[in-house]
């Protein structure tokens, strides 16, 4: 009995200095430098992490050299609240990482093809419902919208079909 209680009295203390070194380890002094802040061996890391994070939230743009003379390129895309909205087009930086980076997108390829892109966002609930939209378009000879957003099976009958157009293929 005794070695028993000797046992659980060694674990019991054992955990009580697991929890007090994890406490001591997260304990710091609001306002203080840290060793890892102030020894300048640890500056070209963190100068390197630096340019690292810049060239990741840079945008690279591939884009070719056109100029679109400022023309209104009309995207028909579905809307539905909390699944699809503001994935073509945002109105403003909202300080939200997504939106934030559709907006950068857009202002990017408008400014280097000389465009404006607006979005045309149909509430729906299946994705057919795009389709159907831009088939009416397509056979009254309406050229109102230029890209379609719409999911991949949706429009796979209608790229058969020559319904659509590759744009890789488009000069």
């Amino acid at each position: 009995m005794k070695h028993f209680r000797f046992r659980t009295s060694c674990i019991s203390l054992l955990l009580a200095l697991a929890m007090l070194a994890a406490s001591l380890c997260a304990c710091a002094v609001p306002g203080e430098p840290t060793a890892s802040q102030t020894d300048p061996s640890n500056t070209a890391v963190t100068s390197a992490d630096a340019s690292e994070n810049n060239a990741e939230t840079t945008p690279s743009c591939s884009l070719p050299e056109l100029d679109y003379g400022g023309d209104e390129i009309v995207i028909l895309s579905r809307y539905r609240e909390g699944w699809t909205a503001g994935e073509i087009a945002v109105e403003s930086i909202l300080h939200e990482p997504v939106n934030d980076a559709v907006y950068e997108r857009n202002k990017i390829v408008e400014d280097r093809l000389n465009i404006k892109i607006r979005s045309v966002e149909i509430n729906c609930e299946g994705a057919v419902e795009i389709v159907e939209k831009m088939m009416t378009s397509v056979g009254g000879g309406s050229h109102e919208y230029d890209l379609v957003a719409a999911a991949c099976y949706t429009v796979v009958d209608n790229s058969l079909t020559g319904n659509l157009r590759d744009l890789r293929k488009s000069a």
